[in-house]
C-alpha cells in the first residue's frame, strides 16, 4: 500500500502532471465565451469544417484528413475499408469530387437525429464504391441513448441496400 501511495505523490508532483494540469485549467475561447460544452456549437463547426463550400476555403482538405484518419484506424476487419479504397486513400491520390456534402441534424425515423452527415461522391468506383457517407454523433457530456448508434448503423445500412 505504502508503494501506491509513494507513486501516487510521484505523480501528482511531477512536472510533466503539473504541465498537464496547467494546460488543462487554461480557458479556450470557446470557455470563454460560455459554449465550450455545448454540443451543438461544436458539432455546426465540425459541419462548417468539412463543408467544402464553405468560407473557410479549405475546400476538401478536412474530409480528405478525415478519411486518411478512418483509413489508419484499427478497426475490425467486417469495420475496415475494402482494399482498392483504403489503398487510394493512404497513398493520398484526390479521391473525392467535387460534389460533396454534409448534414447537420439528420432525421432517423423513428425518433432519431444524427449530428453529422458527410456524402462523398468518389472520382471512380473503388471497390464497387462510388459513394460514401461519414455519419458523425458527437457527444460532450452525455452518453449514448439506447443503442444509438446501432440504431443510425442499421438505417444507414438498409438505406445502402435500397440504394
Amino acid at each position: 500500500m505504502d508503494t501506491i501511495i509513494q507513486q501516487m505523490r510521484q505523480f501528482h508532483q511531477s512536472p510533466t502532471t503539473a504541465a498537464l494540469r496547467e494546460r488543462i485549467s487554461r480557458k479556450s475561447l470557446l470557455d470563454i465565451w460560455g459554449v465550450g460544452r455545448r454540443e451543438n456549437g461544436h458539432s455546426n463547426f465540425l459541419a462548417w469544417l468539412l463543408s467544402p463550400e464553405e468560407s473557410h476555403d479549405l475546400g476538401h482538405f478536412a474530409l480528405q484528413k478525415l478519411l486518411l484518419l478512418l483509413a489508419t484506424c484499427r478497426l475490425t476487419p467486417e469495420q475496415q475499408l475494402p482494399g482498392t479504397l483504403q489503398h487510394a486513400i493512404l497513398s493520398g491520390k484526390r479521391i473525392i469530387r467535387t460534389a460533396a456534402t454534409v448534414e447537420r441534424e439528420v432525421s432517423i425515423p423513428p425518433n432519431g437525429r444524427v449530428d453529422i452527415v458527410a456524402t462523398i461522391e468518389l472520382n471512380q468506383e473503388l471497390a464497387g464504391i462510388r459513394r460514401l457517407q461519414i455519419v458523425l454523433e458527437n457527444k460532450i457530456d452525455a452518453a449514448e441513448t439506447d443503442s444509438q448508434t446501432i440504431r443510425y448503423y442499421q438505417h444507414f445500412s438498409a438505406q445502402k441496400e435500397e440504394g
